[in-house]
């Protein structure tokens, strides 16, 4: 059986359909009330309803502002604004994950920043993703209880005895106009330290089905004569979504997440419901639209609608939304576009990789440091490097979640014949350490998380002795920047500042 339910406050289903409300008050399982959008009230002289979807996913904590001074997610307001003056009946939904992978102030906040934006973005229907379990159990809870939104869990439930409880539901009804849409909404499974998916559960307090057929087959089988719309607001990727709205007749929509698909058309399964995805990093919102025949309460046709967040973009700007991210940044990550370090030189993986080799290094105090390359993500330029740039150059994902970043920093020790070993890999692995090594002698070394704890994952048969967690590699490569400019350094080469600022 389903536990939890949120639902416009009327009598029963037969009331909302013969006197619908507007979705001012609804409640989730948490006993809260939900301030939750007005939607214009049922006009009974109509035929015809249009419901529309303005959908994003995988914002992955992307709030910080683009080179015009604006925030994507400022975009995605006024794209959202321009969407209901069109149609009014126009459901504001998020597909999950937004945390991790993006803005600093989400680290120095840990979260909080990304929860007080994400709330104050004031979607309408939310599904918690596997990324907004990394911090911990308490962010987990804190973010499920939105003040605006409701939120989906439909697979995993919690129970644990913080007094507040969870505030994300197994499914919802919105009254929207004449019309009652439902929502269910999937998680996928956690990640553990090599960055590989499994079947777990994200904490002990939050117990997973990851059978998402059968627990679609039974939302259908529950809800399906209840509400005149079903949409399934996944965060499971677009190829098992797919899947799954070819083998569940009854799913009329599925505004899916996780995989980072960006849709320029709905895709389907033969004669499915349409899937769609706005890809990742608040770089597109997509919106869906469903119109409804009244009398047979069935689609009669679908449109879609793509557009582009990025800077320069001609979409309006939501002034408020755009004030609030300011003020958050401020607040939380005051320094993020500030040079704290310099680079002489411009570089892609391999010079980013060995630049975390050299910082591990010097802030570690180790005699060797070993960075695979390919967990280095950004290109940058010589010049100043902030925060922000170190943030995106080496992205944090704490796998499994409420731990240390798959790629953060660890130290631990060699005998000296295997960092011969390191010291001679190819250009896959990035290598700072002495020049001269006594095979019989241990040395102490800083390496990543993957290859620390996974002995499958460290090159040439090495075994390293006695891991321990030190700082995600961001962090890492902030202390080395301002250590270089405090001694007036690059931090890629050794040569002096001009003028040293």
């Amino acid at each position: 059986m389903l536990l939890g339910c949120a639902t416009a406050k009327v009598g029963s289903d037969a009331d909302a359909k013969s006197a619908p409300l507007s979705t001012g008050d609804v409640v989730s399982d948490a006993s809260q009330v939900k301030k939750g959008t007005t939607f214009p009230a049922c006009d009974p002289k109509a035929t015809t309803q249009r419901v529309s979807f303005v959908h994003v996913n995988d914002l992955h904590a992307n709030y910080q502002l683009g080179t015009d001074g604006i925030s994507p997610v400022a975009r995605i307001r006024g794209y959202l604004g321009q969407a209901r003056q069109v149609n009014p009946f126009t459901v504001f939904t998020d597909g999950g994950d937004d945390y991790e992978k993006g803005s600093v102030a989400d680290q120095l906040s840990q979260g909080k920043s990304t929860t007080a934006i994400v709330h104050a973005l004031q979607f309408d229907v939310r599904v918690i993703g596997n990324h907004d379990y990394a911090w911990n159990e308490q962010t987990v809870l804190e973010d499920s209880r939105d003040p605006y939104a409701q939120v989906l869990s439909s697979n995993i439930h919690y129970t644990g005895s913080d007094p507040k409880g969870f505030g994300a539901v197994d499914f919802v009804k919105l009254q929207v106009g004449c019309l009652t849409v439902g929502f269910a909404g999937f998680t996928s499974q956690p990640w553990d330290s090599t960055d590989s998916q499994i079947d777990a559960n994200f904490y002990p307090t939050f117990p997973a089905n990851y059978d998402f057929l059968a627990q679609a087959k039974a939302m259908v089988a529950e809800h399906r004569k209840e509400v005149d719309v079903l949409v399934f607001l996944d965060h499971i990727g677009q190829d098992v979504d797919k899947n799954l709205a070819g083998a569940v007749p009854g799913i009329d929509a599925v505004l899916s997440a996780h995989s980072h698909t960006f849709t320029p058309v709905p895709e389907y399964n033969g004669k499915s419901a349409p899937v769609v995805q706005s890809g990742a990093y608040a770089t597109h919102v997509v919106r869906l639209d469903l119109d409804v025949d009244l009398g047979t309460r069935q689609i009669t046709q679908v449109g879609f609608d793509a557009a582009d967040l990025s800077a320069g973009s001609a979409l309006p700007v939501d002034a408020d939304t755009q004030a609030f991210v300011a003020k958050t940044l401020k607040q939380y990550a005051p320094l993020a576009d500030t040079p704290i370090g310099y680079v002489a030189n411009a570089g892609g993986q391999d010079a980013a990789a060995a630049l975390a080799a050299r910082a591990c290094a010097q802030v570690l105090q180790v005699d060797a440091a070993l960075i695979d390359t390919s967990t280095a993500w950004a290109f940058f330029l010589a010049g100043g490097m902030t925060q922000q740039q170190m943030v995106k150059m080496f992205t944090v994902e704490r796998e499994p979640s409420g731990t240390p970043g798959f790629n953060s920093a660890y130290t631990a020790w060699v005998m000296g014949s295997d960092l011969q070993k390191l010291a001679a890999l190819d250009s896959k692995w990035a290598y700072v350490g002495p020049k001269t090594i006594d095979p019989t002698q241990p040395y102490t070394l800083a390496l990543q998380k993957r290859p620390a704890l996974n002995p499958g994952h460290m090159p040439a048969g090495v075994k390293v002795q006695e891991p321990q967690a030190a700082l995600e590699m961001w962090q890492v490569l902030d202390m080395y920047a301002r250590q270089r400019t405090k001694a007036c350094k690059y931090m890629d080469s050794d040569d002096a500042l001009s003028p040293c600022p």
